[in-house]
């Protein structure tokens, strides 16, 4: 067996009496070559770390799910391990101090795609969360519900509607995309995802707007909803369906919520 081809799924811990870095570094054309030969073909970028353990991090960022994935070796990449690296003494987690340090990047032709799309703004922020939603879908609600504390000046939400679920969704969705009045579109959204009716209204660029994003998900081969995509910092990630817990508690919350959420501990 050649054991620079091969891959492990590992979850190993190791000890250190000093404290711990983790570096982004150059490596050999040589030591780049073996690692692209393995993962190279399922990676839109690779890049590399050292830390104080001896071995090397690789953060590998996937084709088409943009997610991140990192991979363990030595200096001479005589091997390849996936999985997750713990300092003992600190407790600490290694993988997430790499992945922080690694930035995901979309084409320009799918971003320049995804902001052609006509949305339901909500918020000033320069951070960007495009919900895909339907407001007949249970989950989609449950992100809703999820944001209600986001600080808007910080982030700020794009909804996106599409209608999956039925005629409702349909006209629901085509009703408040033919909103010309975004504060007027969002107060319909609020209601539609409070499950009451909103007006109804029947013109064409709401159901040419509705289509539009219908058509960005099948592109991205996407079939349901909740889908969402984020730039958050520089960093871009993709989640279908809901977004774990992770995710909405690394976005910065309204001052209220913050020290309601500190009465409550109290």
């Amino acid at each position: 067996m050649n054991i620079k081809h091969t891959l492990v799924a590992l979850a190993i811990g190791l000890t250190s009496t000093l404290s711990f870095a983790v570096d982004k570094i150059e490596v050999s054309d040589e030591f780049d070559g073996k690692i692209q030969t393995l993962i190279g073909p399922r990676a839109q970028t690779i890049e590399y770390f050292k830390t104080d353990h001896g071995l090397i991090g690789v953060a590998m960022v996937a084709k088409q799910t943009f997610k991140k994935h990192v991979f363990y070796t030595n200096t001479d990449a005589d091997f390849l391990m996936s999985g997750m690296l713990f300092d003992i003494d600190s407790n600490t987690q290694i993988n997430p101090i790499i992945t922080n340090q690694v930035k995901v990047t979309l084409p320009k032709t799918m971003t320049d795609e995804l902001t052609a799309l006509s949305t339901v703004t909500d918020g000033t922020g320069e951070d960007v969360v495009y919900a895909f939603v339907d407001v007949n879908c249970p989950y989609c609600h449950r992100i809703h519900e999820s944001l209600v504390n986001v600080d808007r000046t910080k982030v700020r939400i794009e909804w996106v509607l599409v209608g999956f679920l039925g005629q409702r969704s349909i006209s629901t969705a085509n009703a408040i995309l033919n909103e010309a009045d975004n504060s007027l579109a969002l107060a319909h959204l609020e209601q539609a995802m409070s499950k009451q009716n909103v007006p109804e209204n029947n013109g064409v660029l709401g159901k040419l707007a509705r289509e539009q994003s219908e058509s960005f998900l099948r592109t991205m081969q996407v079939s349901g909803v909740p889908f969402v995509m984020s730039n958050i910092q520089g960093d871009w990630s993709m989640d279908r369906g809901l977004p774990n817990a992770q995710f909405f508690a690394a976005l910065p919350q309204n001052q209220a919520s913050n020290e309601s959420a500190l009465v409550a501990s109290e």
